[in-house]
């Protein structure tokens, strides 16, 4: 998502970046507090604050915010057991029945659990050509949980931010390093994007469109502005090639919304094939096509504007966001 790539590269890179020093694992807490505090991911700013120091503000938002620290799932916090015994004492005892140690190590914990275990268990270089080892903090055991190598100290605080800094900093390297090129037929990949703001795309273009699907439902008075549809488009392919260095191919329509008014919005953006679900497939003419193939799509009949269109699987797809995540 254009606007994802955007918050990534803001609040992540560009913002941490002049206060990370990447072969010693540090971050300059202070400069970065006097010119960035409150301005990007506040478990920036937790992580980088002593413990000591945390106010009830702080102590809520760690322990009891919609997003809280232990707000991950079953199956990841199940993985290091430390983690999962903090979490259980504080479900019993409360804020008032942490020490000061316990917060300093659930902040820890909530970066570190949420690395992908290749991250965990060996020395990797990443395509910026840094490299990320934790291993001197932690350990795999036998039963594939991971367990503390040391007692955590604030500076280990700071390194995970320094370390997870150079992670998010490698994601859009690593996506050019796996891009499929058509030039060449080389790579393993395809980038795709979605209009920039990831907006309900035809009902910017026109809410009347809405009809079509909910013609029975009373609609607001008409939004209609087409030029805004193609400057969500225009928008994405631009940043699209300023980050990548070529134009997309595809794009996903922001949450599957498509119309048929809006096909050659795509096609003159140069955007060859979009996907939605199945459903929509199902509910268009003429009826009972197979959903396992690529359809051509004209802005309208004689039209040289087109697009191609694939439909996904909606069980398996949403089986794998909702359903295999807790497995």
């Amino acid at each position: 998502t254009s606007s994802l790539l955007y918050q990534l590269e803001q609040y992540y890179v560009d913002r941490l970046k002049p206060f990370v020093d990447v072969r010693k694992n540090r971050v300059d807490a202070r400069k970065y507090f006097k010119k960035f505090a409150g301005k990007t991911d506040p478990w920036i700013d937790i992580a980088l604050k002593p413990t000591r120091e945390f106010n009830d503000n702080d102590r809520m938002f760690l322990l009891t915010n919609v997003w809280n620290a232990f707000g991950i799932s079953e199956v990841m916090i199940n993985r290091f057991p430390e983690y999962k015994k903090l979490k259980e004492k504080f479900a019993s005892a409360g804020v008032n029945g942490l020490s000061e140690q316990d917060m300093r190590e659930i902040k820890f914990w909530f970066y570190l659990a949420n690395f992908d275990p290749d991250f965990l268990e060996a020395r990797v270089r990443l395509a910026t050509g840094v490299t990320i080892d934790v291993t001197d903090l932690i350990q795999k055991n036998g039963d594939g949980t991971y367990t503390l190598k040391k007692t955590i100290a604030e500076e280990d605080c700071n390194r995970v931010i320094a370390e997870t800094f150079k992670i998010l900093s490698a994601i859009v390297p690593i996506h050019k390093k796996l891009m499929y090129h058509p030039g060449t037929y080389k790579g393993q990949i395809e980038v795709i994007t979605t209009p920039f703001y990831h907006p309900i795309l035809p009902l910017i273009y026109d809410s009347d469109l809405g009809k079509f699907c909910q013609p029975n439902e009373a609609m607001p008075p008409r939004f209609h502005y087409p030029e805004d549809a193609e400057a969500q488009v225009a928008k994405a392919v631009s940043y699209y090639k300023q980050m990548f260095g070529l134009l997309p191919a595809g794009m996903w329509p922001a949450e599957g919304s498509v119309a048929h008014d809006v096909v050659s919005v795509f096609a003159r953006q140069g955007i060859k094939w979009i996907a939605t679900d199945e459903k929509i497939l199902a509910r268009s003419k003429p009826s009972g096509q197979p959903k396992y193939y690529p359809y051509a799509l004209y802005a309208e009949h004689g039209s040289k504007e087109s697009v191609v269109i694939v439909f996904r699987d909606t069980e398996l797809s949403d089986k794998i966001g909702f359903v295999y995540q807790n497995y």
